[in-house]
């Protein structure tokens, strides 16, 4: 399959998530949306569950990527990063927040962040005034901040009116700043 039909597919299923609830898009709608047969589909995507899952893992890659191009050097930087980064992908976030799949997106970084977040510390001790924390204790501590950082960035991809996105930076970044 071409990139650019998996595109497609991909595509339409963001499409037809604006249009009706997830549970209601069947691998038909998709496909009839994309102009593509079934038997393409299933080449690339075992269902819907699984397109949506190639796709975040897709975004998980492009975050380890970018954060490790970025090599932030405080908290408050890594937390800008993580809504710079977000931010690259507000419209299929949005669709997902929208469609109550906002946890989906969660879960995924809950997969990758806290490993992270530990590198990220043992490279940055220094920044860190607390007692030392063991890897159990950072990786709880970054679920708890990536919970919290999501949970605002999701809320505010609902309600974009309530503040510019760069006021929202600033806000919690400042929260992370010394």
């Amino acid at each position: 399959m071409s990139q650019q039909t998996r595109l497609k597919i991909i595509d339409s299923f963001f499409y037809l998530l604006e249009q009706k609830p997830y549970e209601e898009i069947t691998v038909v709608d998709i496909v009839e949306q994309a102009g593509c047969s079934r038997k393409t589909f299933y080449r690339a995507f075992s269902d819907k569950s699984a397109l949506l899952n190639q796709y975040l893992n897709k975004v998980m890659d492009d975050w380890i990527t970018y954060a490790q191009q970025a090599e932030p050097s405080s908290i408050a930087e890594l937390v800008d990063l993580l809504f710079m980064f977000w931010q690259r992908y507000n419209e299929h976030l949005a669709i997902i927040v929208n469609a109550n799949l906002s946890a989906v997106v969660l879960n995924k970084f809950n997969q990758i962040f806290p490993d992270y977040f530990v590198k990220f510390h043992h490279n940055h001790q220094y920044l860190f005034k607390t007692n030392p924390l063991n890897r159990g204790q950072l990786k709880y501590n970054a679920l708890l901040h990536l919970g919290g950082l999501w949970n605002v960035y999701a809320q505010w991809l609902q309600f974009p009116d309530e503040l510019t996105f760069d006021e929202l930076r600033q806000m919690v970044k400042k929260d992370f700043e010394d």
